[in-house]
């Protein structure tokens, strides 16, 4: 089950970087 874990952090972090990416106003990392 380690893999459903990994996939939920790497979800967790692409969507921080999108609260990130559209506080700066980078709009790059849309999905």
């Amino acid at each position: 089950m380690r893999e459903a874990a990994d996939m939920a952090n790497a979800e967790r972090a692409a969507i921080h970087l999108g609260d990130e990416a559209e506080r700066t106003g980078c709009g790059m990392l849309t999905r």
